[in-house]
């Protein structure tokens, strides 16, 4: 990376410790070390150099052994352990894709390895939509954003003149990881920055037209797809395998961040098809639901997953459960945001627990009562406790349950 990375040769194993990774890296090469890591400009931290921050998306998937760790084109023979979180990650990104199909792009690409060329692009089975290469998933995935303008259309490299449009949002989407920063706006900081390349100051940022607030990039990806609950206390920060007692606080939410493999099942339920299926295709019914390989569950939806990548905005009033005809009438405010969040949360628990839980169940249909809510062995809490707890904070599980 040049002179600019020994300047922070000894910050950053520290400074990277606020992500949620045990040691994550994202600015250069995986084979990058820390002593080539530069500091990033938004957040002070040190930042090693190349696609870890897709990584550390991608590591959110919900493989059983998730595959990230090698260059880009490295064979699933070739992928070596993630040292952040001990996982043999593979290459070719389709977990990444995974996520890039929460976009809801009028035909989005997301198929064939990074290097794929869009004419080699092949269909994806959960969507049975064709899926373009040259990092649009990545891109996909920034859809989920509510920026006026939001670019994401063509491959990284290309220049904002170059942006088309998005069949999916009528917005042009512009290039240079303005998309992944779009991601990030999915997160209710106060002053959070998204616009500009990532090698942008702070002092270059623009403001969010979505949000009119200023947006600077860096690490906060990962952060905001964990931080889009609105439990009072969100676990995201240490390694997978953290314990609950082993969890450290977010640098850039103050709360305590669990992890586990299930991240993947946030941005992948975060898609907005009418009826969606975590665990087979898309058209997958109810009752042909497979397991999903990486936790032996089975998983339902029905619009959860939108209401996940929905309340992952930071809208003023944002509204996360009941059917989507729910009315804004019938909406609990979060005891986590201020915001009023919409009836019972299973849409967002749904997400939620199959998110950062080792094993999180996620089983009940949108229209489950309170009463049937089975609990989360994950979580140690029924739905109802959960719902409870958004009301009574402070109370334990027992008078959570009774009451």
């Amino acid at each position: 990376m040049g002179d600019s990375s020994e300047l922070s040769t000894s910050r950053s194993a520290s400074q990277e410790a606020s992500s949620d990774e045990g040691t994550a890296r994202v600015a250069g090469s995986l084979a990058t070390s820390r002593d080539d890591a530069t500091p990033s400009t938004s957040t002070g931290r040190t930042i090693q150099a190349h696609l870890e921050p897709r990584f550390v998306s991608e590591t959110s998937s919900d493989e059983g052994t998730a595959h990230v760790a090698g260059p880009l084109g490295t064979s699933r023979d070739d992928a070596t352990p993630s040292t952040s979180t001990g996982h043999t990650i593979q290459a070719h990104l389709e977990p990444r894709f995974v996520s890039e199909t929460s976009s809801d792009e009028g035909t989005v690409h997301v198929a064939g390895p990074l290097d794929t060329s869009r004419d080699d692009a092949t269909p994806s089975t959960s969507t049975g939509r064709t899926i373009q290469a040259h990092l649009e998933p990545r891109f996909v995935s920034e859809t989920s954003s509510d920026e006026g303008t939001v670019h994401v259309a063509g491959p990284l490299d290309t220049s904002r003149d170059d942006a088309t449009p998005s069949t999916s949002t009528g917005h042009t989407i512009q290039a240079h990881l303005e998309p992944r920063f779009v991601s990030e706006t999915s997160s209710d900081e106060g002053t959070v920055h998204v616009t500009g390349p990532l090698d942008t100051s702070r002092d270059d940022a623009t403001p969010s037209t979505s949000t009119g607030r200023t947006i600077q990039a860096h690490l906060e990806p990962r952060f905001v797809s964990e931080t889009s609950s609105d439990e009072g206390t969100v676990h995201v920060a240490g390694p997978l395998g953290t314990s609950r007692d082993d969890a450290t606080p977010s640098t850039s939410t103050g709360h305590t961040i669990q992890a586990h493999l299930e991240p993947r099942f946030v941005s992948e339920t975060s898609s907005d098809e009418g009826t969606v299926h975590v665990a087979g295709p898309l058209d997958t019914s109810r009752d042909d639901a497979t397991p999903s390989t990486s936790t032996g569950r089975t998983i339902q939806a029905h619009l959860e997953p939108r209401f996940v990548s929905e309340t992952s905005s930071d809208e003023g009033t944002a509204h996360v459960a009941g059917p989507l005809g729910t009315s804004r009438d019938d909406a609990t405010p979060s005891t986590s945001t201020g915001r009023t969040i919409q009836a019972h949360l299973e849409p967002r628990f749904v997400s939620e627990t199959s998110s950062d839980e080792g094993t999180a169940h996620v089983t009940g249909p949108l229209g489950t009562s309170r009463d049937d809510a089975t609990p989360s062995t994950s979580t140690r809490r029924t739905w109802s406790h959960v719902l409870c707890r958004q009301k009574h904070r402070r109370k334990p599980p027992q008078k959570c349950k009774q009451s």
